[in-house]
């Protein structure tokens, strides 16, 4: 009788410790306004305001933490970018991607140790980029790439072979992995094409996809100062670029009322002189008044007409 309260204490401890693996959640990626969280095993990707399907509510978040309501509690989760892993050595590694509501399958991942959102796309060769994206990723791609041309859905497209030092996708990095980097905006994510599908085991059911690849290690985390460094940058580069085009659109609303100010002058000057009973006149030298003739006041007149219908549409 006397081991029951131990035994009991056991069960007790092992029961808690069973709760407290089931509801943990890591805090391991920022989008923008996005989170990447580990829920119970799963990764989801949660917008400010959004509720995951396990009832994780993402309040904010930032570089160094994401505030969560879960359970009813709020939480503050620091960033963990290995997700609270052990990395050792197992027979295969998985990653589940779900669906998104257009029934596209994105999810966060890096290419050489930084931060970036893939679209997986099994129709793409390799995976593929645009111009503006590599070079947030500081891809040397026109000195380093082979020029190709590539088919898309707009037509054939110029670009630039190169190889990866690095492709990651939850616990599953590949190395040396090729792409091609398109001249332009085109395409607007970054696909997760075959050059790195082709080295995974790929599943799909419904609306999930599993990324399984056998025989190897898990990935070993990036070091969270990298990744918080790299992060930050990325997002430096996101505020300058926001305010550089605020700056453009300002400066072009800009030019645009100070046209409509020069136009709508023009138009009332030729009213007043399509309107009549007035002489027009100008001052000389002398400041002597020099009325105009009536050839010339319809010689002005046509003038205004011509220069309101080139620059007034």
């Amino acid at each position: 009788m006397p081991k029951l309260p131990t035994l009991f204490a056991l069960v007790f401890l092992l029961f808690s410790a069973t709760l407290r693996a089931d509801n943990t959640l890591y805090f391991v990626g920022q989008f923008g306004n996005k989170a990447v969280i580990h829920v119970n095993g799963h990764q989801r990707v949660i917008k400010v305001g959004e509720t995951s399907r396990e009832g994780v509510t993402l309040l904010s978040v930032n570089a160094n933490h994401a505030i969560v309501k879960y359970q009813g509690k709020k939480q503050t989760l620091s960033f963990a970018p290995s997700g609270g892993k052990t990395y050792k050595a197992r027979e295969h590694t998985e990653v589940n991607i779900w669906a998104d509501a257009s029934g596209s399958f994105q999810t966060p991942g890096s290419i050489n140790g930084q931060m970036v959102h893939f679209l997986v796309d099994t129709g793409a060769t390799t995976v593929a980029m645009n111009a503006e994206v590599a070079e947030r990723l500081g891809i040397d791609f026109r000195y380093t790439g082979t020029p190709a041309r590539v088919a898309t859905a707009s037509g054939i497209a110029q670009a630039h072979t190169v190889v990866l030092d690095s492709v990651r996708v939850g616990d599953i990095e590949i190395k040396n992995v090729r792409a091609s980097v398109l001249e332009g905006s085109y395409p607007r994510e970054v696909l997760l094409g075959m050059s790195f599908l082709s080295k995974v085991e790929l599943k799909r059911k419904g609306n999930l996809i599993t990324l399984r690849r056998s025989g190897h290690s898990a990935a070993p985390p990036v070091r969270e100062n990298q990744r918080i460094k790299n992060m930050r940058k990325w997002a430096d580069a996101r505020q300058k670029e926001r305010a550089e085009k605020a700056r453009k659109k300002a400066e072009l609303k800009k030019r645009k009322a100070e046209k409509n100010r020069r136009c709508n002058k023009l138009k009332n000057d030729l009213a007043d002189m399509e309107r009549g009973g007035v002489s027009w006149y100008h001052l000389d030298a002398e400041g002597n008044r020099q009325y105009y003739s009536d050839q010339e006041v319809e010689a002005q007149k046509n003038t205004l007409r011509q220069t309101i219908k080139k620059h007034c549409r």
